[in-house]
């Protein structure tokens, strides 16, 4: 694997709007045909010293008029996480990244990120492999520094994946 690129890819589906109707009518009204066109590559490793062969895994959320990235990072040693937010996926390719191993959420195997926000708690949470489940809680998802450490769903790896990773498979 020589270069892994996160693709952001911009999906356009052209259908035309349902009527209310009957619901006969309204399945004659769906077209069967849809169009979508995607760009190149938006974001891929930088130039940064810290010699990333790939990004994926995305997890976008659009938020306060900017898009939050949460990422997975491979390098040779592993996987870690990063972070970057643009206004415009025009941007997204000169975003700066925050490398997540810098922030409480540290280092070692972190991997394959999605974050939603939970109004009840007023937190952002960030979900994520680590040798076993884990998030990091942030009340501000533009501040990648200030995720918590992480807390495991598990006290352990349960052992239905620790049966799937003795015969040869994964978490």
């Amino acid at each position: 694997m020589r270069s892994l690129y996160l693709i952001l890819t911009a999906l356009v589906a052209v259908l035309s709007p349902l009527s209310i109707a009957a619901p006969t009518q309204r399945a004659a009204n769906i077209q069967n045909t849809f169009r979508w066109s995607s760009s190149g590559p938006l974001v891929g490793p930088k130039n940064d010293g810290r010699n990333i062969k790939g990004i994926k895994d995305p997890s976008v959320v659009y938020h306060n008029g900017k898009y939050h990235v949460f990422a997975s990072t491979a390098v040779s040693s592993g996987y870690n996480m990063v972070y970057l937010s643009f206004t415009d996926f025009n941007q997204a390719g000169n975003a700066q990244f925050t490398y997540l191993d810098q922030t409480p959420i540290g280092s070692g195997y972190r991997a394959a990120p999605q974050v939603f926000y939970f109004a009840p708690k007023k937190l952002w949470y960030l979900v994520y492999q680590n040798g076993n489940a884990a998030y990091s809680t942030n009340s501000d998802i533009s501040n990648p520094y200030g995720w918590t450490a992480p807390k495991t769903f598990y006290s352990g790896t349960p052992q239905t994946i620790s049966n799937a990773i003795k015969n040869g498979g994964n978490w």
